[in-house]
């Protein structure tokens, strides 16, 4: 066998490779997003309250109790270390901007409600980039086969 044959069953062989592989990931896209139900969780948020260091526990505590009981709300968690309380809430039954402003500021306490800035919130999803190469395929796979 000459080198040029040798160099042209490389190639062509490479070639194959790569075409298999591309097609591997074209199937495995089509068959993970064929028929996607909606996820279990597509309705739950996160919202974050960060209070002073001064404020009372104990009224952090009484915050983040009634909180808990509001309808939608799934869970919090506040963490004395940050004085942040986060709480998970389904987005059709509830908004953290009326959670803030009954519980918080109808108390007139000091805190205030994390907001994601404008040029984070313009990012998307910090999982996907829409602009890779991954995120436009999985894009135009899921609108080919859906």
């Amino acid at each position: 066998m000459t080198i040029k044959k040798g160099i042209k069953y490389t190639a062509i062989s490479l070639f194959s490779l790569g075409f298999l592989l591309f097609a591997t990931l074209i199937v495995h896209i089509a068959v993970m997003v064929k028929g996607k139900k909606p996820l279990a969780s597509e309705h739950t948020q996160l919202a974050r309250i960060d209070f002073s260091a001064a404020a009372d526990p104990r009224t952090i505590t009484e915050i983040e109790q009634s909180i808990g009981t509001l309808p939608g709300v799934q869970s919090t968690y506040y963490n004395p270390a940050t004085h942040t309380l986060v709480y998970a809430f389904n987005n059709k039954l509830q908004n953290a901007a009326e959670v803030y402003q009954s519980q918080v500021t109808s108390r007139n306490i000091d805190a205030l409600k994390y907001t994601v800035s404008a040029a984070d919130a313009a990012k998307g999803c910090p999982a996907m980039d829409n602009n890779s190469f991954y995120g436009r395929l999985t894009k135009t796979v899921s609108s080919i086969v859906n």
